[in-house]
C-alpha cells in the first residue's frame, strides 16, 4: 500500500492541495467583492419592502424610497472611496 510504510509524502501533498484550495477561495472572494461593487455602482434602482396585503400611505412609501436611496448613495460613496484608495496604492 502507498501509505503503509511512509505517509509523509501523501500528507505533504494533501497540505499543498489544501493551501491551493485556500488560495483559490481567497481569489473567488475577491472576484465576488468586485462583482458586488460593480452591481451596486451600476444599479439605478432601490429596494423597499412592505408587509403583504397592507395598504401603505404614500408618505410612508416615499419615506422608505428616500431612506433606501440614501443608503444606496452612501454605499456607492464608500465603494468609490475604496476603489480610489486601491488605485492610489497601486500607483505607488
Amino acid at each position: 500500500m502507498l501509505l503503509e510504510d511512509n505517509p509523509e509524502p501523501a500528507l505533504s501533498r494533501l497540505e499543498e492541495y489544501i493551501a491551493d484550495i485556500d488560495e483559490y477561495r481567497q481569489h473567488l472572494g475577491a472576484v465576488h467583492d468586485l462583482i458586488e461593487e460593480h452591481l451596486i455602482l451600476e444599479s439605478t434602482k432601490v429596494s423597499i419592502t412592505f408587509p403583504a396585503g397592507e395598504q401603505i400611505p404614500i408618505d410612508e412609501i416615499n419615506a422608505k424610497i428616500a431612506e433606501s436611496t440614501e443608503k444606496s448613495v452612501e454605499k456607492k460613496k464608500q465603494i468609490k472611496k475604496k476603489i480610489k484608495s486601491k488605485k492610489s496604492k497601486q500607483e505607488k
